[in-house]
């Protein structure tokens, strides 16, 4: 009969431990948790107390790694903070408007932010330092050039003339549906009936409007990590608002 847990030799319980962590996936934990072991012992702190640091210690460092993960999927080409910014340097720059935008409120509200100076006027440093504060604050961030998106839109855009030249006989609409459907399955997007209705609308309108929204469904698909398809029969797209 396998030994109680209480009778186990502390070689045995670090093997439990570290087997427990990894299936957990609690890397902290699995690492730390002798030395905190060790200091709650000389403190003779209990066994909440305990279990309260170790905890902490591992949602302190999941916050760290997932702001590192955010900021690296961003793909800055650079690392830039605003800590590092000199606003005596440029003093035309307002540090307290910059230090509001630095919480992202206005990320939230869905607002849009336009830097407007000279050369050498920290332009550069400043969005990818606030796109950096937005990707630690949790949001999806990332950096792409004008000439870079107009290149994608362009692509996108061939796309659609080279579906209605493989298809001339298919009605505008018809290609354009095609094409949306198309960059859906690329992001795999499992559609339910409300999203249908949505492509179905979206593909009355131009084409080069029709290439914009695929070109961006492309590039968020492009630009999100790497993860096995949802399984069969769950749907990962509600099918309408009102709908968990």
């Amino acid at each position: 009969m396998a030994a109680r847990r209480d009778e186990l030799t502390d070689t045995a319980a670090d093997a439990a431990i570290d087997t427990a962590c990894r299936v957990l996936r609690l890397p902290t934990i699995r690492d730390r948790h002798g030395e905190v072991a060790a200091a709650a012992a000389r403190q003779q702190a209990g066994y909440k107390a305990f279990l309260t640091e170790l905890l902490s210690l591992e949602c302190d460092d999941r916050e760290m790694r997932r702001k590192a993960r955010l900021v690296r999927e961003a793909a800055f080409p650079r690392s830039k903070r605003l800590e590092d910014f000199d606003f005596a340097a440029n003093p035309d720059v307002p540090a307290a408007l910059i230090g509001t935008l630095s919480r992202c409120q206005w990320v939230a509200a869905g607002q849009p932010c336009c830097l407007i100076g000279d050369s050498g006027t920290g332009k550069s440093h400043l969005l990818i330092a606030l796109g950096t504060a937005a990707a630690e604050n949790g949001y999806r961030v990332r950096y792409v050039t004008a000439a870079a998106l107009v290149n994608e839109l362009v692509e996108a855009a061939g796309a659609v003339r080279a579906i209605h030249a493989a298809a001339p006989g298919i009605p505008l609409a018809a290609g354009n549906h095609q094409m949306l459907t198309q960059a859906c399955a690329a992001a795999r997007v499992q559609l339910g009936d409300w999203d249908r209705r949505i492509l179905t609308w979206l593909a009355g309108w131009e084409p080069a409007t029709c290439a914009v929204v695929a070109g961006l469904i492309w590039r968020a698909a492009a630009a999100a990590p790497s993860s096995s398809p949802p399984a069969a029969g769950k749907k990962k797209v509600p099918d309408g608002p009102g709908h968990a």
